[in-house]
């Protein structure tokens, strides 16, 4: 029984709600001009929808469906639902007062143009009214009021509360470049408004929980990422806002505001920052994605016209807000990329363990107790970044130890003279301004090492210009001697490198290996300078310059230039016999020896086209000197003409028992054996350079004699002896 008194009365409740909507809607109808033209005044446009009619659940309300501006696209803006929460009795008396607004599945697509201006479609959004739509009329009391009457019937906005739910933005800004757009979908959000005295309370939350947000490449919120924002905020008149709270939360970070935000020239808040996961923070911001950062941030932000804990800025002397504040950084890691090359990969070097502080100060941004690894070397760093919207930088960069393979491989840095290298007691200090792309720096070291290379005590006085490095005149320790170096590095893409060297008591083995890989030549340089340009990713090929060399007790490697010259002469009538009987025992030995040891050894080069000219070269022994030029390779190969002769010495000795060679004196009575060297495939080759030989002997008058010995030496030149019977005649 009790159960269909139950059922009774539900169904007379019903029944009574649907009688009543259908009673009312009429009235509701009435209302439609009212309506149209208070939201046209709101929107600064002509505006239409299409069903009004009462809605009784969740609550009692009018449900306006389809608004829409009349003379733009659907697709610009729409709103399918709007529920306005009012009084059922209020209506009944022709008066409609909206405590309640809420929006559902709204599209909005707005444009702000390059003159500043902002659209929706084809329609510029006023900051005015429209000249058709009423003037509003504002009531003072608590709440801020909107109100429209005509035909006895008023609307009026007395909303405190305000709600959307699953609203749709784009937001096109064309007056940057290139154009950027904020894409939004499915967002939501919950407001309450009071108004307090002149000022208007507005709190409540917005959600994205489960909306994607995308802002071009800079943000990126996929539907399961966290995103949302609490707020309590007063708006005094002037758009002055001050928040109570505002806390955004980001993928478990979060960063809370309280204190005036807007406008910035009256800016006076803290923020803080609670542990910024930069792991998390890159699911959001595809561009980080990609350098895999990690570790977290904390800090306290102060934003005003002066520093924490002093007195405001009398009315007009502040010039805009400042920014001061503490951050502790724990753990912070990724990857810095190298750009590829030449059909090279992408090269990468990782930074771990990064933990200190950064400490900001108005216009100024510096470190403090600050270390990182970077790809596996342990660094500290001091730096100090002044007036950040162009800054000047201080830097001070230390390490015990660093492993330059590593880095080596990422900016693809192959040649062997960078292998297994290591760098102790490394410091970098200096300063920079972006602004004039300008700066100098002091780079030291205790000791460079790599498996072919040794610098010792380093230092080297920097200087940036533009985009260039210019390495000012420096003196180190390398190859167990000094060499004072000077260069420009251009900027990247631009012309070739210069370098200019001098420099004594090098070993010219080790640097000769070090450079080419391998050194056809021993020694102690006493004196050097070179000056060239080049192109530092191709280094051999594209140098150009010239090199003078001043060496002493050393040896021409691989190559006995003295024997190989004896030897080639043998068949000369009584040459080979007179050097054999008459050279002492010291110069027998010199005879035996795989190499072309000498006293001193002076050279002048020029570089180019990856060849060497040899215009000069002068050794000089005890027992002979070669002079000489020609051309060589940087792979090795060479083409030289060299004359051997002996000591004055050696000379009298063999010509007392041996006249016949008279001929291979020169015109001061040396004995001249003028020969031509060549290298190829590795191996050394020594032949008669039959032109000098023909000339010696024409000057000689031993025309017979030099016919037969040449006929014998070069049986493949036979004409050599009819070209002398010219040469006499």
């Amino acid at each position: 029984m009790l159960k269909k008194l139950a059922l009774t009365v539900v169904a007379l409740v019903v029944l009574i709600g649907v009688v009543g909507v259908f009673a009312l809607n009429p009235l509701v109808e009435k209302f439609r001009p009212q309506i149209l033209a208070l939201l046209s005044q709101q929107l600064g446009h002509k505006v239409a929808f299409d069903d009004l009619k009462l809605s009784l659940l969740p609550s009692a309300g009018i449900e306006v469906k389809n608004i829409r501006f009349e003379a733009t696209t659907n697709e610009n803006f729409s709103v399918p639902r709007v529920l306005l929460k009012t009084s059922l009795l209020g209506i009944a008396q022709g008066e409609m007062s909206v405590s309640e607004l809420r929006v559902e599945r709204a599209s909005l697509r707005i444009t702000k143009r390059k003159d500043g201006s902002f659209s929706v479609g084809d329609l510029s959004l006023a900051t005015k009214p429209t000249a058709d739509a009423p003037k509003r009329e504002d009531g003072d009391g608590a709440r801020e009021t909107r109100r429209v009457s005509s035909a006895g019937k008023s609307v009026s906005l007395n909303v405190d509360e305000a709600a959307f739910d699953a609203l749709n933005l784009v937001f096109t800004d064309e007056s940057v470049e290139p154009a950027r757009v904020l894409a939004v979908e499915n967002l939501t959000g919950r407001f309450s408004l009071k108004k307090q005295g002149d000022q208007m309370a507005v709190s409540g939350t917005v959600d994205a929980k489960d909306s994607s947000v995308r802002f071009g490449e800079l943000f990126v919120k996929n539907p399961s990422g966290t995103l949302n924002t609490t707020f309590d905020l007063n708006i005094a008149p002037g758009n002055v806002v001050t928040a109570n709270s505002l806390v955004i939360h980001l993928a478990g970070s979060s960063a809370m505001a309280k204190g005036t935000l807007f406008p910035m020239e009256r800016a006076e808040a803290d923020i803080e920052l609670d542990g910024v996961n930069l792991a998390a923070l890159a699911d959001f911001v595809p561009m980080l994605k990609a350098y895999e950062p990690a570790g977290a941030i904390s800090g306290k932000v102060f934003i005003g016209d002066h520093a924490p804990g002093q007195p405001p800025v009398a009315a007009g002397g502040a010039t805009g807000p400042k920014f001061f504040g503490d951050f502790s950084i724990n753990g912070l890691a990724g990857l810095v990329k190298i750009p590829p090359k030449e059909g090279k990969p992408e090269g990468e070097i990782r930074i771990t363990g990064g933990t200190g502080e950064l400490r900001l100060d108005d216009d100024t941004l510096a470190t403090k107790g600050f270390a990182l690894t970077v790809a596996g070397s342990p660094f500290s760093a001091d730096v100090q970044a002044k007036r950040l919207s162009s800054p000047v930088f201080a830097f001070n960069l230390t390490s015990p130890s660093i492993a330059l393979d590593p880095m080596m491989q990422a900016i693809h840095v192959e040649h062997p003279l960078a292998r297994s290298g290591n760098v102790t007691e490394f410091r970098a200090s200096g300063a920079y301004s972006t602004l004039d792309k300008s700066g100098k720096a002091q780079i030291s070291a205790k000791e460079i090492k790599t498996s072919r290379l040794a610098i010792n005590d380093l230092a080297l006085p920097v200087s940036i210009v533009d985009g260039g490095v210019r390495l000012e005149k420096s003196t180190l320790g390398i190859f167990g001697g000094k060499i004072t170096a000077e260069g420009e590095l251009p900027p990247p893409g631009s012309t070739l490198a210069k370098a200019r060297i001098t420099g004594s008591g090098v070993d010219i083995q080790s640097a000769l290996s070090a450079i080419t890989g391998n050194s056809p030549m021993t020694g102690k340089v006493e004196s050097t300078v070179i000056s060239a340009d080049f192109a530092t990713d191709n280094l051999l090929p594209t140098l150009n310059g010239g090199a003078t060399l001043r060496a002493s007790n050393g040896a021409v490697l691989g190559v006995n230039i003295f024997g190989e010259v004896l030897r080639s002469v043998r068949g000369i009538p009584g040459v080979s016999d007179a050097l054999s009987a008459y050279l002492p025992r010291d110069e027998q030995e010199l005879l035996a020896s795989p190499d072309t040891p000498f006293d001193t050894i002076s050279l002048q080069a020029a570089f180019g086209g990856g060849k060497i000219g040899l215009n000069s070269i002068v050794v000089d022994h005890r027992a002979y000197t070669i002079t000489g030029e020609g051309a060589a390779t940087f792979s090795g190969e060479a083409d030289i003409r060299l004359q051997l002769k002996l000591s004055q010495r050696l000379v009298q000795e063999i010509l007392s028992h041996q006249p016949n060679v008279k001929y291979l004196l020169d015109r001061n009575g040396r004995l001249e054996i003028p020969v031509v060297v060549r290298k190829s495939a590795g191996r050394f080759t020594v032949i008669p350079d039959t032109d000098r030989l023909l000339k010696n002997a024409a000057r000689a008058g031993a025309t017979g004699v030099a016919q037969r010995a040449l006929d014998k030496v070069a049986p493949k030149l036979g004409g050599a002896g009819r070209f002398l019977d010219q040469l006499l005649k």
